[in-house]
């Protein structure tokens, strides 16, 4: 998957001379566990938000042509 290379490609990036156990650990963390999991979560987070507002909106121009 892109994730494979993408965290082979940080931890080059952030480790330079020396092995660092807990950048490896911390990448592994952020890119294998808590990215497939969040992207999701987001996007549909995303979703909720744009319908609660459309509905919002809604509402104020029903209200707004009420009063008139």
């Amino acid at each position: 998957h892109i994730l494979d290379g993408l965290k082979e490609q940080t931890i080059n990036a952030l480790i330079t001379i020396q092995e660092h156990n807990k950048v490896r650990r911390l990448v592994n963390i952020i890119l294998v566990k808590a990215t497939p999991i969040l992207l999701p979560l987001t996007g549909w987070g995303f979703i909720l938000i744009g319908i609660y507002l459309f509905k919002r909106e809604k509402e104020k121009t029903i209200k707004k042509k009420k009063m008139v």
